[in-house]
């Protein structure tokens, strides 16, 4: 019985330092057709994925049709974590969104549904 619960506070462990370590995409639509919108994940296998600290968020700048995707310090988001501000001027539209996921420019749940399951059956030993 030790053994069990010992593994699965380890495994515990685990996603939860997965999911302090956000993961981002990083590219620009001039350098890669795949950063485009609407962002098609399926296709973005050659698309940069880098970690990024509790103090930054994922970014997604579009000016006009220009998309770029990186990191920026949380501070600097302008709507906040999770959110998009739009700005308009005489050469065009600028969207900046800021979120604090991982892969939030392209969705992934993968460690959300681990830690669903651990504590699932964390739950049903205990």
């Amino acid at each position: 019985m030790q053994l069990s619960v010992f593994t699965i506070v380890i495994l515990c462990s685990i996603c939860i330092k997965s999911v302090q370590s956000i993961e981002c995409y990083g590219c620009t639509d001039e350098s890669n057709t795949h950063c485009n919108d609407p962002f098609d994940k399926e296709n973005a296998g050659n698309i940069s994925i880098f970690s990024i600290s509790a103090d930054d968020r994922c970014l997604k700048i579009k000016v006009n049709s220009d998309v770029t995707r990186f990191a920026i310090h949380a501070d600097l988001c302008p709507a906040g974590d999770n959110g998009c501000s739009t700005k308009s001027n005489s050469e065009g539209e600028i969207t900046m969104c800021c979120c604090n996921s991982d892969l939030c420019n392209g969705s992934s749940s993968f460690f959300s549904l681990i830690s669903v399951l651990l504590l699932s059956i964390f739950g049903y030993i205990v």
